[in-house]
């Protein structure tokens, strides 16, 4: 394997749900099974606040007295449990009419997961440094070292002072709607002497082609903060009707750079369609996390060479730390 080098030509990382995964945070399907899952018969009616905020959902709208969702939720949940969609996302492209109450749970999901992940180190209390993707390893299966960190260590590479950085061609486009990458690599970055001052203009571009959740603080346990969340992310569905600027900014960084490493990326057929993979497959190298055919035969079709398609297996599944330890981010 070739030394790892800072990033001279423009090289796009493409972020799916599996790297947000690597983290804990939950898939399409984990959102989905959880909506299905749900009991609007019954309710906890804890005085707890925080209680009333993540015991479910039905209790968080309730609690809320957010009359157009309590309206809704149910008729979801049994739409879900005789539905075969198994991704929320997926799930509502096949059924628009319940595509907002399925935003609303996702949003919901995806609150609720960052403050269990801060319950864990700290009480509820939010605090920078407790999220795992600003850890230099992550400990949810086996140890390993945290992709992010690995990246920001080749960014850096060859650099002396900030102003070096400035040789650096590296942008994200990711489908997440979490704030991972610019919540650690500017972090990782700055965590070295030589570098803590670092300008963010110097930092990567980060394009959100579906949109993305505001900062999660504190001040977020509001239920206007979980219903503005609604117009902040988009499904499938929205991007494929609208193309907004950033699934437009995508398209062009994928075109005309000179590399593409996909991590956690499945390849489905609309997230293609909507950032043209035909057109920049055959530059791209990809990580199929477990070895899962279908994904492997889409990401062949789009053009991958099969040589720049790192595969895991159910039993030994290639987690981004491992294959960033490896040297994935330099073939």
């Amino acid at each position: 394997m070739e030394m790892r080098k800072m990033f001279i030509k423009p090289t796009v990382i493409l972020v799916g749900a599996g790297a947000s995964a690597e983290f804990g945070l939950p898939t399409g399907d984990q959102i989905y099974s959880a909506a299905a899952a749900e009991d609007p018969r019954t309710r906890d009616n804890q005085s707890d606040n925080f209680a009333q905020y993540f015991a479910s959902f039905w209790d968080f709208v309730c609690f809320a007295n957010d009359g157009e969702a309590r309206n809704a939720f149910p008729s979801l949940i049994e739409h879900l449990s005789s539905s075969s969609s198994y991704s929320i996302d997926l799930y509502a492209y096949q059924n628009p009419s319940r595509s907002k109450i399925s935003k609303y749970f996702t949003a919901w999901m995806l609150i609720k997961s960052h403050f269990q992940m801060l319950q864990k180190n700290t009480g509820w209390r939010y605090g920078e440094r407790c999220f795992p993707w600003r850890s230099p390893y992550i400990t949810t299966g086996p140890r390993r070292p945290n992709w992010l960190g690995i990246l920001a260590n080749q960014f850096l590479s060859g650099a002396k002072n900030p102003d070096d950085l400035e040789q650096n061609r590296l942008s994200f486009v990711t489908l997440n709607y979490d704030r991972a990458i610019e919540e650690s690599f500017g972090w990782f970055v700055r965590n070295n002497e030589r570098f803590r001052d670092t300008p963010d203009e110097l930092l990567p571009r980060v394009v959100h082609v579906h949109g993305k959740l505001d900062e999660i603080s504190n001040d977020s346990l509001s239920p206007t903060f979980y219903r503005k969340q609604i117009e902040n992310i988009k499904f499938i569905l929205d991007s494929l009707a609208e193309r907004p600027p950033a699934a437009i900014e995508a398209v062009e960084l994928l075109k005309e750079c000179g590399s593409v490493y996909s991590v956690g990326f499945a390849f489905e057929e609309n997230n293609c369609a909507l950032l043209q993979a035909g057109q920049w497959g055959s530059k791209a190298s990809a990580l199929n996390f477990s070895g899962e055919m279908n994904g492997f035969m889409a990401m062949k079709r789009m053009g991958l060479p099969e040589s720049r398609i790192w595969q895991g297996t159910p039993d030994v599944p290639k987690y981004l730390g491992v294959a960033a330890r490896e040297g994935f981010f330099s073939l």
